[in-house]
């Protein structure tokens, strides 16, 4: 999902997993290990949203 000025506000588990440049059976073992790492359930499909993965990685 894009905002006015093109740029992603959420992302797939696909996208984040290329944002970040693993796989995405990596990132699905994080989602599942992990219950703090930033996820939000849209219609049955894990999205990330972009500004928490970028502070989840920057604290």
């Amino acid at each position: 999902m894009l905002n006015e000025e093109n740029i992603a506000i959420v992302y797939s588990v696909k996208e984040a997993a290329q944002v970040l440049g693993i796989s995405k059976s990596l990132l699905y073992g994080e989602l599942k290990r992990n219950p703090l790492f930033p996820r939000k359930m849209i219609g049955g499909r894990i999205m990330i949203p972009a500004q928490k993965l970028k502070e989840y990685f920057n604290t």
